[in-house]
């Protein structure tokens, strides 16, 4: 892995990435509303930004930020399908065959785990693009168009070249979108350079359901934030 990339933590280089991404839409997508955000990324992109520009604007002074955080939290259950990712996560520990195979107690346990698995991993997020978002990035961007014939996929990938001025190198970013039954589109995954960052979250929980035996109480409590 590159070292360059990696400084401070994989989770927060994910979510300045995140943040940069949608900073460069302007704010003209909120006039056409939540529900043609959901139809076109480009759309969807400004929309978002105008709300996170207008929450940071109006918290950036504010000493208790408990409020700021619950919007970011609701901003983000926009952007991110968190049980779809949480799911990602689990791969095949929570496949039909590997469930079938517990006792109903033990399914039932499990299942309830992750679901608080998903919550926990909400609020690492929430708390680090929070944090990212107050105090912004200085790096120059640039993002390539979604190709028309992509856009009309289930599934697309927005590529962005980011240049930090601190490391003096570009970094390639691209984001899977994907579309939900009813059709909302969500961030499924970043990848930074050749880091996977739901790999890297499936490789823990997979090191942690061997090393506890499947105990979901034991994973939850040592899950780490990358």
């Amino acid at each position: 892995m590159k070292k360059a990339i990696l400084q401070g933590s994989i989770l927060g280089k994910a979510l300045c990435v995140l943040s940069i991404f949608l900073m460069p839409y302007t704010a003209l997508g909120a006039a056409e509303g939540a529900t043609n955000s959901t139809q076109d990324p480009d759309v969807w992109a400004r929309y978002v930004n105008e709300r996170l520009l207008s929450l940071i604007k109006e918290s950036a002074h504010k000493k208790d930020l408990s409020e700021y955080y619950h919007k970011v939290g609701e901003i983000l259950d926009e952007i991110v399908d968190f049980s779809r990712f949480t799911k990602n996560v689990v791969g095949r520990y929570g496949s039909k065959k590997t469930l079938e195979a517990l006792s109903k107690k033990e399914r039932s346990d499990f299942l309830k785990g992750i679901q608080r698995l998903e919550s926990v991993i909400r609020s690492q997020i929430i708390e680090t693009y929070g944090k990212v978002m107050l105090t912004g990035a200085d790096k120059k961007i640039s993002l390539q168009p979604i190709d028309p014939k992509q856009k009309k996929r289930k599934k697309m990938t927005v590529v962005q070249n980011v240049y930090d001025p601190a490391q003096k190198k570009t970094i390639k970013i691209n984001y899977i979108i994907g579309r939900t039954p009813d059709n909302q589109l969500k961030l499924r995954n970043i990848h930074i350079e050749s880091l996977n960052i739901g790999k890297l979250y499936r490789k823990q929980f997979s090191d942690a359901y061997r090393k506890y035996k499947g105990d979901m109480d034991k994973i939850i409590a040592g899950w780490k934030s990358l």
